[in-house]
C-alpha cells in the first residue's frame, strides 16, 4: 500500500496530484495546477504559458491572481519574450529575487501590477516541451526558496501526466466527432442518392419520353411530371425537417419525435413508430437545446437503424423527463446486431459522441434475431 508522506505540504501535493489525474477536461486541470502553486507556494500570482507548434514561443497563457479588469489594462498576453522566454530557450527551472533586474527583462506594460520574486519550471509531456509554469511574489518573503522549487517541479509532473491524459480524451473526442459527421454525410447523401436524385431522374425520362411523341402524349408526360415534381418537393421538405425540424427550437422535444415519428412511417411503407408520451415528475418540461438535439439525433438514428438494418416493422420511443436527468429508449423486435462488431453502418459512433457531449452516456442491448434497445440517458444538471 502506498505511505501517505508526513509531511503536510507533502500530503496537499500527492492529494492534488491524484486529483489532478483523475481530471480530463484540460481546461479545467490548467486552472487546478495554478491553483494548486499558489496554495503550495505562497504565490501571490500564478500563469501557466503553453508554447506554440515551433516551441519558441507561447500561444496561450492562463493566469491566476490578476483580475479581469487587470488584464484588460495589460492588453494582449505574453508571448514568450524576456525572461519568460528564457524557459523556453533552456528548460530548467528558475528562480530569482527581484525579476525585473534581470539582464532580459523587458519590464511591464503599463497597467501590470508590480512584481519582484520569480520562479518558473517548465511542464513537458510526452517527452516533449509542453509549456512552462511561472510563479512571482512569494506572500511574506522576498524570493522563493529551494522547497518551493522542489514542490513546483513535483507539481509539473503531476501536470504533465494530468495534461497528457486530458490531451488525450480530447483528441478522442475529436476523433469520434469527425466520424459521427462523415457517418452523417454519408447518411445524408445517401438519402438524396436513393429518393431526389432517383425522383429527377424519372422527371427527365418522362420528359424526355413525351417530347418524342404528339402534343397529348407530351401533355400527358408533362402532367405526370408535375406530379413527379410534387412528390420531390415534399420528400426535401421532409429530408429537411430531419436535418433541423421547426418543432424542435418552437415546441421542444416531445412534438419533434412525434414530427419525425410521422415523417418516417410515410417513408417507410408498413412501419409503426410510436412515440409514448412522456412520464415523469415534470413530463412537459422544455430542456436546454443541446440536450433535446441529442436526444432527437438519436431517437432518429436508432429508428433508422432498426428499419433499415433490423427489418423492424414497428418501434416503440419512450422518453421520461426526471427531475435530476432525461433518458430516451428506442425499442424494436427486427432481426438485432451485435453491438461489439456492428460500427459506422449502425451510427453507434455517432449516438455514442452525442451522448457524451451531453454529458450523458448510450446503452445498447441487441443480438442476432432478438431486436434492439438503444437508451440514452443525460443529467440535466
Amino acid at each position: 500500500m502506498e505511505r501517505i508522506p508526513d509531511d503536510p505540504k507533502m500530503r496537499r501535493l500527492v492529494e492534488v496530484g491524484r486529483s489532478l489525474v483523475s481530471d480530463l477536461e484540460l481546461d479545467r486541470v490548467l486552472r487546478r495546477v495554478l491553483e494548486a502553486a499558489v496554495d503550495l507556494t505562497g504565490a501571490r500570482y500564478a500563469a501557466l504559458g503553453v508554447l506554440d507548434e515551433s516551441r519558441e514561443g507561447l500561444e496561450r497563457f492562463v493566469t491566476v491572481g490578476v483580475g479581469d479588469d487587470v488584464r484588460e489594462r495589460i492588453g494582449d498576453p505574453p508571448t514568450g519574450q524576456g525572461v519568460l522566454g528564457l524557459l523556453i530557450s533552456d528548460p530548467v527551472p528558475l528562480r530569482l529575487t527581484d525579476v525585473s533586474a534581470h539582464p532580459a527583462s523587458h519590464g511591464f506594460p503599463p497597467g501590470h501590477p508590480p512584481m519582484s520574486s520569480f520562479l518558473g519550471v517548465p511542464i513537458t509531456v510526452g517527452g516533449q516541451e509542453w509549456g512552462n509554469l511561472y510563479l512571482t511574489d512569494k506572500n511574506g518573503r522576498e524570493e522563493f526558496d529551494e522547497s518551493d522549487e522542489r514542490t513546483a517541479v513535483a507539481l509539473a509532473e503531476w501536470a504533465s501526466i494530468a495534461i497528457g491524459n486530458a490531451s488525450s480524451v480530447a483528441n478522442e473526442r475529436l476523433r469520434f466527432a469527425m466520424e459521427a459527421a462523415e457517418q452523417e454525410r454519408l447518411q445524408w447523401a445517401r438519402e438524396l442518392h436513393d429518393e431526389t436524385l432517383q425522383g429527377l431522374a424519372a422527371i427527365r425520362i418522362l420528359l424526355t419520353a413525351g417530347s418524342r411523341g404528339g402534343p397529348e402524349r407530351l401533355a400527358d408526360a408533362v402532367k405526370r411530371s408535375v406530379e413527379q415534381i410534387d412528390v420531390e418537393i415534399a420528400s426535401m421538405r421532409a429530408l429537411i425537417s430531419d436535418l433541423r425540424p421547426d418543432s424542435l427550437d418552437e415546441l421542444g422535444i416531445t412534438s419533434a419525435l412525434e414530427g419525425l415519428s410521422r415523417r418516417i412511417g410515410e417513408r417507410f411503407d408498413g412501419v409503426a413508430i410510436v412515440v409514448d408520451p412522456p412520464t415523469g415528475p415534470e413530463p412537459e418540461r422544455r430542456l436546454v437545446k443541446p440536450i433535446e438535439i441529442a436526444l432527437y439525433r438519436v431517437a432518429q438514428e436508432a429508428i433508422t437503424n432498426a428499419i433499415r438494418h433490423g427489418g423492424a416493422r414497428r418501434v416503440d420511443v419512450e422518453l421520461r423527463v426526471e427531475q435530476a436527468e432525461a433518458w430516451i429508449a428506442i425499442r424494436d423486435e427486427g432481426r438485432g446486431f451485435d453491438p461489439s462488431v456492428a460500427s459506422l453502418g449502425y451510427g453507434i459512433v455517432g449516438m455514442r459522441e452525442r451522448a457524451e457531449l451531453a454529458g450523458g452516456e448510450l446503452e445498447i442491448d441487441s443480438a442476432a434475431g432478438e431486436g434492439t434497445i438503444v437508451k440514452m440517458r443525460v443529467p440535466l444538471s
